[in-house]
């Protein structure tokens, strides 16, 4: 279970990003200290594979504002 918790963390934590950043796709890192590339997260994965469409949408809207409305 210790790892499922690990993964939501995560994907919220990318969910924030996302919204935060405009943008739509995320890469993915090794959690080690070479910090290879590993794959890239994007918005579909999310919808695809969660149950919370609520976010997924919140995030949507998010990304799709203008910029200069999204800084204020």
């Amino acid at each position: 279970m210790a790892y499922t918790s690990g993964i939501l963390r995560y994907l919220e934590s990318a969910v924030k990003s996302m919204g935060k950043l405009q943008v739509r796709r995320l890469i993915v890192l090794d959690n080690r200290d070479n910090k290879k590339m590993v794959g890239i997260l994007s918005l579909g994965d999310i919808a695809r594979n969660t149950h919370d469409k609520a976010t997924c949408g919140q995030v949507v809207n998010r990304v799709s504002e203008d910029r200069e409305q999204h800084a204020h």
